[in-house]
């Protein structure tokens, strides 16, 4: 039986939850034993409720001498003001039991499902905000996993860029940001850069174990560089010369007229990964002073670029 269900006996209502009684003008207060015999009567309503079922359920088995069950019962009729002799709730039948007498009807508890309602709300809401706090917590935790960390590279090699255009007429522009980007790793004086007439002899495929051998380093950066009408994409990643593991990569987005200011975004974010800690300031002026020079100069100073170093290396 619910100990939250309210019940209304004669002018009394029976609160279970707090052992009490209450009238208009009174309040009885029952002790647990007394309270839990008057449910079970209660419960058994109109039917001979036997002293074996009252031990059982009041005492689970327990050896109980009658008395305790008469001074309970007695208890139970004092609180309702009942008599014995002509008892209007609670009725003796010898050697047998008890029966309830009076009318008993069940009270909706309307408090008690506004709580009930209120704390199932209350629930609700905080699960919803502890499952915001776990997603927020996950995402956010994935968001600095995801953060590429400093690499521990002490020497590496850039290999030239793969030109992908439709058109395969911007090996210059290729070559170009990879030397450009030699020049800039080389600032760094904790780490060994190798000059480009080494590297760019790896144009063609070979393993990143092959090419660590021969040219003495810890990693190698390659990409590919793509454009399409006035856009441009270039792919960079720095892999592993050990066992060819993919340390890093990332793919970089500009218009065509701000090429020069993709390749400062370039250098700007290796050097953050190999070199966290390093002054920006020198590249910072760099990418300030690049703004001012025109996308098209830019272009053809990579072309020239490229045959001057390439005239030199022949000769």
């Amino acid at each position: 039986m619910a100990y939250n269900q309210l019940y209304q006996l004669g002018p009394w209502r029976v609160y279970p939850n707090i052992n009490c009684l209450k009238s208009k003008s009174d309040t009885r207060q029952l002790d647990n034993k007394s309270m839990q015999l008057l449910l079970l009567l209660i419960q058994e309503a109109g039917s001979t409720v036997s002293k074996e079922q009252i031990f059982e359920h009041l005492w689970k088995g327990k050896c109980v001498s009658n008395d305790i069950l008469s001074v309970t019962i007695s208890k139970i009729r004092k609180a309702l003001d009942d008599n014995a002799r002509q008892p209007i709730y609670i009725k003796t039948l010898p050697n047998e039991g008890y029966i309830l007498v009076a009318s008993v009807k069940e009270i909706t508890n309307t408090r008690s499902r506004y709580i009930n309602k209120t704390r199932l709300l209350t629930i609700l809401i905080v699960m919803c905000l502890l499952l915001i706090a776990l997603v927020t917590g996950y995402f956010t935790q994935s968001i600095k996993t995801n953060e590429a960390p400093a690499l521990n590279i002490g020497s590496i090699a850039v290999l030239p860029f793969d030109d992908l255009s439709v058109k395969q007429n911007n090996q210059y522009f290729a070559d170009g940001l990879s030397d450009a980007i030699i020049n800039q790793l080389s600032q760094i004086n904790s780490l060994k850069v190798i000059s480009r007439y080494s590297s760019f002899i790896y144009r063609e495929k070979y393993s990143a174990p092959e090419i660590g051998d021969a040219l003495q380093v810890d990693a190698l950066l390659d990409g590919s560089v793509q454009k399409l009408d006035e856009k441009t994409r270039i792919t960079v990643r720095i892999v592993s010369t050990q066992n060819g593991q993919l340390l890093w990569s990332n793919a970089f987005d500009s218009d065509n007229r701000n090429n020069f200011q993709l390749q400062d975004t370039i250098s700007e974010a290796i050097y953050t990964l190999i070199q966290p800690n390093i002054d920006r300031a020198s590249t910072h002026n760099t990418a300030r002073q690049s703004q001012t020079i025109n996308a098209q100069a830019y272009e053809w100073y990579l072309m020239g670029n490229i045959i001057g170093v390439n005239a030199r290396h022949t000769h």
